[in-house]
Protein backbone atom coordinates (compact mmCIF):
# COMPACT_ATOMS: atom_id res chain seq x y z
CA UNK A 1 0.00 0.00 0.00
CA UNK A 2 1.31 3.23 -0.84
CA UNK A 3 1.72 6.69 1.05
CA UNK A 4 -1.40 8.01 -0.03
CA UNK A 5 -3.39 4.56 0.44
CA UNK A 6 -2.11 4.83 3.85
CA UNK A 7 -3.40 8.36 5.18
CA UNK A 8 -6.63 7.56 3.32
CA UNK A 9 -6.86 4.78 5.63
CA UNK A 10 -5.26 6.74 8.66
CA UNK A 11 -7.95 9.37 7.98
CA UNK A 12 -10.83 7.09 7.61
CA UNK A 13 -11.40 8.32 3.84
CA UNK A 14 -12.42 4.67 2.99
CA UNK A 15 -15.74 3.13 4.04
CA UNK A 16 -15.78 -0.36 2.52
CA UNK A 17 -14.27 -2.90 4.84
CA UNK A 18 -11.34 -5.72 3.60
CA UNK A 19 -10.26 -8.99 4.45
CA UNK A 20 -7.79 -10.76 2.79
CA UNK A 21 -7.50 -14.69 2.47
CA UNK A 22 -5.57 -17.28 0.58
CA UNK A 23 -7.50 -18.84 -2.54
CA UNK A 24 -5.01 -22.02 -3.67
CA UNK A 25 -4.16 -22.44 -7.02
CA UNK A 26 -3.98 -25.51 -8.41
CA UNK A 27 -0.23 -25.58 -8.74
CA UNK A 28 -0.04 -25.16 -5.37
CA UNK A 29 1.02 -21.55 -5.26
CA UNK A 30 -0.97 -19.26 -2.72
CA UNK A 31 -3.39 -16.57 -4.82
CA UNK A 32 -3.94 -13.55 -1.73
CA UNK A 33 -7.16 -12.42 -2.63
CA UNK A 34 -8.69 -9.36 -1.02
CA UNK A 35 -12.53 -9.12 -0.31
CA UNK A 36 -14.53 -5.80 0.21
CA UNK A 37 -17.46 -4.88 1.69
CA UNK A 38 -19.83 -1.89 2.68
CA UNK A 39 -20.57 -3.07 6.17
CA UNK A 40 -17.31 -2.46 8.63
CA UNK A 41 -16.00 -6.28 10.43
CA UNK A 42 -17.94 -8.53 8.36
CA UNK A 43 -15.08 -11.31 8.76
CA UNK A 44 -14.61 -11.93 12.39
CA UNK A 45 -11.67 -14.12 12.28
CA UNK A 46 -9.72 -11.51 9.37
CA UNK A 47 -6.70 -12.72 11.01
CA UNK A 48 -7.07 -16.38 9.43
CA UNK A 49 -6.27 -16.50 5.56
CA UNK A 50 -7.70 -19.64 5.05
CA UNK A 51 -11.22 -18.76 7.08
CA UNK A 52 -13.93 -18.29 4.58
CA UNK A 53 -16.90 -18.37 7.16
CA UNK A 54 -17.88 -14.92 5.88
CA UNK A 55 -17.95 -15.75 2.40
CA UNK A 56 -21.92 -16.45 2.85
CA UNK A 57 -22.09 -12.59 3.34
CA UNK A 58 -21.00 -12.49 -1.00
CA UNK A 59 -24.27 -14.63 -1.49
CA UNK A 60 -27.11 -13.27 -3.69
CA UNK A 61 -24.75 -9.89 -4.35
CA UNK A 62 -23.74 -8.22 -7.36
CA UNK A 63 -19.90 -8.62 -7.38
CA UNK A 64 -17.05 -6.88 -8.91
CA UNK A 65 -13.35 -8.62 -9.61
CA UNK A 66 -10.32 -6.57 -10.20
CA UNK A 67 -6.77 -6.70 -11.60
CA UNK A 68 -4.48 -4.83 -11.33
CA UNK A 69 -1.83 -3.04 -12.86
CA UNK A 70 1.75 -3.99 -13.23
CA UNK A 71 3.71 -4.80 -10.48
CA UNK A 72 0.34 -3.54 -8.58
CA UNK A 73 -1.27 -4.45 -5.22
CA UNK A 74 -5.15 -3.67 -3.83
CA UNK A 75 -4.06 -1.20 -2.23
CA UNK A 76 -3.05 1.35 -5.22
CA UNK A 77 -4.93 4.15 -5.46
CA UNK A 78 -6.89 3.96 -8.67
CA UNK A 79 -8.02 0.47 -7.10
CA UNK A 80 -9.40 1.41 -3.80
CA UNK A 81 -10.82 4.05 -5.14
CA UNK A 82 -12.97 1.97 -7.41
CA UNK A 83 -13.46 -0.50 -4.21
CA UNK A 84 -14.62 2.83 -2.67
CA UNK A 85 -17.20 4.00 -4.74
CA UNK A 86 -18.99 0.47 -5.79
CA UNK A 87 -18.88 -0.60 -2.03
CA UNK A 88 -21.55 2.58 -1.68
CA UNK A 89 -23.15 1.48 -4.78
CA UNK A 90 -23.84 -2.18 -3.03
CA UNK A 91 -21.53 -4.28 -5.13
CA UNK A 92 -19.15 -7.12 -3.27
CA UNK A 93 -15.21 -6.05 -4.57
CA UNK A 94 -12.80 -8.82 -5.14
CA UNK A 95 -9.26 -7.99 -5.68
CA UNK A 96 -7.02 -10.47 -7.06
CA UNK A 97 -3.03 -9.88 -6.16
CA UNK A 98 -0.34 -10.67 -8.73
CA UNK A 99 2.11 -13.25 -7.52
CA UNK A 100 4.99 -11.83 -5.55
CA UNK A 101 3.68 -8.57 -5.18
CA UNK A 102 2.71 -8.94 -1.88
CA UNK A 103 5.40 -9.30 1.35
CA UNK A 104 4.40 -13.12 0.85
CA UNK A 105 6.91 -15.73 -0.01
CA UNK A 106 5.88 -17.93 -3.08
CA UNK A 107 5.79 -21.60 -2.75
CA UNK A 108 6.70 -22.72 -6.13
CA UNK A 109 8.78 -21.32 -9.31
CA UNK A 110 6.59 -19.10 -11.14
CA UNK A 111 5.68 -15.81 -11.43
CA UNK A 112 3.26 -14.28 -13.57
CA UNK A 113 3.33 -11.85 -16.65
CA UNK A 114 1.29 -9.66 -19.04
CA UNK A 115 -1.12 -12.69 -20.22
CA UNK A 116 -1.08 -14.89 -17.01
CA UNK A 117 -4.63 -15.92 -16.71
CA UNK A 118 -4.76 -19.26 -14.90
CA UNK A 119 -4.73 -17.17 -11.22
CA UNK A 120 -7.98 -15.61 -12.54
CA UNK A 121 -9.09 -18.79 -13.17
CA UNK A 122 -8.49 -20.73 -10.44
CA UNK A 123 -10.58 -17.73 -7.92
CA UNK A 124 -13.16 -17.59 -10.43
CA UNK A 125 -13.35 -21.52 -9.87
CA UNK A 126 -12.92 -21.33 -6.40
CA UNK A 127 -15.72 -18.70 -6.40
CA UNK A 128 -18.48 -20.38 -8.26
CA UNK A 129 -18.02 -23.52 -5.78
CA UNK A 130 -18.44 -21.52 -2.38
CA UNK A 131 -20.50 -18.28 -3.13
CA UNK A 132 -24.35 -19.08 -4.21
CA UNK A 133 -26.69 -16.65 -6.44
CA UNK A 134 -24.72 -14.03 -7.38
CA UNK A 135 -23.36 -12.07 -10.26
CA UNK A 136 -20.01 -10.93 -11.69
CA UNK A 137 -18.38 -8.34 -13.27
CA UNK A 138 -14.81 -7.87 -14.40
CA UNK A 139 -12.63 -5.18 -14.50
CA UNK A 140 -9.00 -4.59 -15.14
CA UNK A 141 -6.54 -2.14 -15.11
CA UNK A 142 -3.71 -1.43 -17.08
CA UNK A 143 -1.79 -4.78 -17.45
CA UNK A 144 -4.97 -6.02 -15.77
CA UNK A 145 -6.90 -4.73 -18.37
CA UNK A 146 -5.03 -6.83 -20.84
CA UNK A 147 -5.21 -10.06 -18.36
CA UNK A 148 -9.04 -9.73 -18.39
CA UNK A 149 -9.33 -9.16 -22.13
CA UNK A 150 -7.51 -12.31 -22.60
CA UNK A 151 -9.12 -14.07 -19.98
CA UNK A 152 -12.87 -13.45 -21.29
CA UNK A 153 -11.38 -14.41 -24.76
CA UNK A 154 -10.51 -17.36 -23.53
CA UNK A 155 -13.55 -18.52 -21.69
CA UNK A 156 -16.46 -17.97 -24.14
CA UNK A 157 -18.81 -19.64 -22.16
CA UNK A 158 -17.78 -17.23 -19.02
CA UNK A 159 -21.42 -16.21 -18.43
CA UNK A 160 -22.69 -19.67 -18.09
CA UNK A 161 -19.72 -21.21 -16.22
CA UNK A 162 -19.11 -18.29 -13.74
CA UNK A 163 -22.10 -16.07 -14.29
CA UNK A 164 -19.99 -13.30 -15.34
CA UNK A 165 -22.13 -10.83 -16.84
CA UNK A 166 -19.99 -7.95 -18.12
CA UNK A 167 -16.33 -6.65 -17.76
CA UNK A 168 -14.33 -3.31 -18.12
CA UNK A 169 -10.65 -2.95 -19.21
CA UNK A 170 -9.19 0.52 -18.15
CA UNK A 171 -5.72 1.32 -20.54
CA UNK A 172 -4.89 -2.59 -20.81
CA UNK A 173 -1.88 -2.61 -23.28
CA UNK A 174 -4.12 -5.16 -25.97
CA UNK A 175 -1.13 -5.16 -28.66
CA UNK A 176 1.97 -5.80 -26.76
CA UNK A 177 3.94 -5.60 -29.90
CA UNK A 178 2.57 -2.11 -31.34
CA UNK A 179 2.91 -1.09 -27.10
CA UNK A 180 6.51 -2.26 -26.76
CA UNK A 181 7.50 -0.52 -29.83
CA UNK A 182 5.27 2.99 -29.15
CA UNK A 183 6.09 3.12 -25.73
CA UNK A 184 9.92 3.14 -26.43
CA UNK A 185 9.85 5.55 -29.37
CA UNK A 186 7.39 7.95 -27.11
CA UNK A 187 9.74 7.22 -23.71
CA UNK A 188 13.50 7.37 -25.27
CA UNK A 189 14.90 7.39 -21.58
CA UNK A 190 12.66 4.10 -20.63
CA UNK A 191 11.46 5.36 -17.33
CA UNK A 192 8.48 3.20 -17.21
CA UNK A 193 11.05 0.34 -18.51
CA UNK A 194 13.75 1.11 -15.44
CA UNK A 195 10.66 1.29 -13.13
CA UNK A 196 9.39 -1.95 -14.40
CA UNK A 197 12.29 -3.99 -14.14
CA UNK A 198 13.61 -2.58 -11.16
CA UNK A 199 9.95 -3.76 -9.16
CA UNK A 200 10.49 -6.91 -11.14
CA UNK A 201 13.93 -8.05 -10.10
CA UNK A 202 12.71 -6.76 -6.24
CA UNK A 203 10.10 -9.49 -6.44
CA UNK A 204 12.46 -11.89 -7.93
CA UNK A 205 15.65 -11.42 -5.52
CA UNK A 206 13.00 -11.80 -2.42
CA UNK A 207 11.74 -15.37 -4.01
CA UNK A 208 14.98 -16.23 -5.80
CA UNK A 209 15.12 -19.76 -4.53
CA UNK A 210 12.00 -21.14 -5.14
CA UNK A 211 11.40 -19.60 -8.71
CA UNK A 212 14.64 -20.77 -9.73
CA UNK A 213 13.89 -24.48 -7.93
CA UNK A 214 13.51 -26.31 -11.06
CA UNK A 215 17.05 -24.87 -12.74
CA UNK A 216 20.14 -26.31 -12.51
CA UNK A 217 23.21 -24.80 -10.30
CA UNK A 218 25.12 -23.74 -13.47
CA UNK A 219 21.38 -22.40 -14.81
CA UNK A 220 20.80 -20.61 -12.06
CA UNK A 221 24.65 -18.69 -11.94
CA UNK A 222 24.15 -17.73 -15.49
CA UNK A 223 20.59 -16.50 -14.90
CA UNK A 224 21.82 -14.50 -11.53
CA UNK A 225 24.47 -12.87 -13.76
CA UNK A 226 22.35 -11.41 -16.61
CA UNK A 227 19.63 -10.56 -14.91
CA UNK A 228 22.02 -8.46 -12.34
CA UNK A 229 22.96 -6.95 -15.29
CA UNK A 230 19.05 -6.62 -16.55
CA UNK A 231 17.64 -2.96 -16.64
CA UNK A 232 14.88 -3.18 -18.91
CA UNK A 233 11.93 -4.80 -18.24
CA UNK A 234 12.68 -6.49 -21.81
CA UNK A 235 15.75 -7.90 -20.68
CA UNK A 236 14.11 -9.33 -17.38
CA UNK A 237 11.34 -10.89 -19.55
CA UNK A 238 13.82 -12.50 -21.73
CA UNK A 239 16.01 -13.45 -19.28
CA UNK A 240 13.70 -14.84 -16.95
CA UNK A 241 9.83 -14.90 -18.30
CA UNK A 242 10.38 -16.54 -21.15
CA UNK A 243 12.67 -19.29 -19.72
CA UNK A 244 10.38 -20.31 -16.78
CA UNK A 245 7.13 -20.08 -19.08
CA UNK A 246 8.61 -21.77 -22.21
CA UNK A 247 8.21 -19.24 -24.47
CA UNK A 248 10.66 -19.34 -27.02
CA UNK A 249 10.87 -15.92 -28.56
CA UNK A 250 9.70 -12.33 -27.14
CA UNK A 251 7.63 -12.28 -30.67
CA UNK A 252 6.44 -15.81 -29.79
CA UNK A 253 4.99 -14.63 -26.02
CA UNK A 254 3.92 -11.09 -27.60
CA UNK A 255 1.54 -12.77 -30.52
CA UNK A 256 0.20 -15.43 -27.76
CA UNK A 257 -0.11 -13.02 -24.91
CA UNK A 258 -1.93 -9.76 -26.61
CA UNK A 259 -5.59 -9.23 -25.48
CA UNK A 260 -6.14 -8.41 -29.14
CA UNK A 261 -5.98 -12.09 -30.26
CA UNK A 262 -8.90 -12.96 -27.55
CA UNK A 263 -10.86 -9.42 -28.01
CA UNK A 264 -13.53 -10.67 -31.01
CA UNK A 265 -13.97 -13.66 -28.86
CA UNK A 266 -15.57 -11.75 -25.96
CA UNK A 267 -18.88 -12.84 -25.91
CA UNK A 268 -20.25 -10.49 -22.98
CA UNK A 269 -21.02 -6.76 -22.83
CA UNK A 270 -17.56 -4.99 -22.45
CA UNK A 271 -16.26 -1.60 -21.85
CA UNK A 272 -12.67 -0.75 -23.50
CA UNK A 273 -11.82 2.63 -22.15
CA UNK A 274 -8.69 4.53 -23.12
CA UNK A 275 -7.08 8.34 -23.04
CA UNK A 276 -5.56 10.11 -25.63
CA UNK A 277 -2.62 11.25 -23.50
CA UNK A 278 -1.96 8.31 -21.64
CA UNK A 279 1.74 8.32 -21.57
CA UNK A 280 1.88 4.50 -21.93
CA UNK A 281 -0.73 3.22 -24.32
CA UNK A 282 -0.35 5.00 -27.07
CA UNK A 283 -3.81 5.62 -29.16
CA UNK A 284 -1.78 4.22 -31.79
CA UNK A 285 -1.70 0.29 -30.33
CA UNK A 286 -5.06 0.16 -30.01
CA UNK A 287 -6.71 -2.50 -32.18
CA UNK A 288 -9.72 -0.62 -32.97
CA UNK A 289 -10.38 -2.80 -36.17
CA UNK A 290 -10.10 -5.90 -33.58
CA UNK A 291 -13.07 -4.21 -31.14
CA UNK A 292 -15.06 -3.26 -33.51
CA UNK A 293 -15.53 -6.58 -35.02
CA UNK A 294 -17.52 -7.38 -31.89
CA UNK A 295 -20.54 -6.31 -31.16
CA UNK A 296 -20.32 -7.05 -27.36
CA UNK A 297 -17.17 -4.74 -26.96
CA UNK A 298 -17.71 -0.91 -26.71
CA UNK A 299 -15.38 1.20 -27.29
CA UNK A 300 -14.19 4.84 -25.15
CA UNK A 301 -11.18 6.96 -25.81
CA UNK A 302 -11.36 9.58 -23.95
CA UNK A 303 -9.62 13.15 -24.75
CA UNK A 304 -7.87 13.27 -21.43
CA UNK A 305 -6.93 10.76 -18.39
CA UNK A 306 -3.03 9.87 -18.99
CA UNK A 307 -2.47 6.39 -17.72
CA UNK A 308 -5.48 5.05 -15.15
CA UNK A 309 -5.68 8.87 -13.68
CA UNK A 310 -9.18 10.38 -15.37
CA UNK A 311 -8.94 13.17 -12.69
CA UNK A 312 -10.57 16.33 -12.05
CA UNK A 313 -11.21 19.24 -10.56
CA UNK A 314 -9.01 20.96 -8.02
CA UNK A 315 -9.34 18.20 -5.47
CA UNK A 316 -8.45 15.44 -8.54
CA UNK A 317 -11.53 13.32 -7.99
CA UNK A 318 -11.73 10.34 -10.55
CA UNK A 319 -14.20 10.91 -12.78
CA UNK A 320 -14.05 7.56 -14.65
CA UNK A 321 -16.06 5.35 -11.89
CA UNK A 322 -19.22 6.98 -13.06
CA UNK A 323 -19.43 5.49 -16.81
CA UNK A 324 -18.19 2.18 -15.59
CA UNK A 325 -21.06 2.02 -13.07
CA UNK A 326 -23.25 3.41 -15.23
CA UNK A 327 -22.22 0.42 -18.03
CA UNK A 328 -21.99 -2.36 -15.38
CA UNK A 329 -25.64 -1.15 -13.92
CA UNK A 330 -27.11 -1.42 -17.16
CA UNK A 331 -25.32 -5.12 -17.85
CA UNK A 332 -26.65 -6.24 -14.77
CA UNK A 333 -30.34 -5.02 -15.63
CA UNK A 334 -30.26 -7.14 -19.10
CA UNK A 335 -32.25 -10.55 -19.01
Amino acid sequence: MNRIEKSKKLLGFYKYDTTRKIVPAKDGENIYVDFSFKTKQVDDKSSNMNDFEFIRKFDNSKILVIIPGACGTSGEFYLTDVMERFTQENFKCIAINHRGVLNYKLKNDKLYHTGYTEDMKDVFEFLSKNIKNSQYFVMGFSMGGNIVTKFLGENENCGSKYNIKGGCSVCGPLDLFKFNKLTEELDPIKIYSKFFCKNLKSIFNKNKNELTSSFSEKKKEDLNKKLAESVMASEFYTNYIFESFDFKSQEEYQRINSGARYVNRISIPYLSIFAEDDPLIPCDSIEQHQINKNENVVLAIAKSGGHVGFFKGLFFKRWIHEPIIDFIRDVAELK
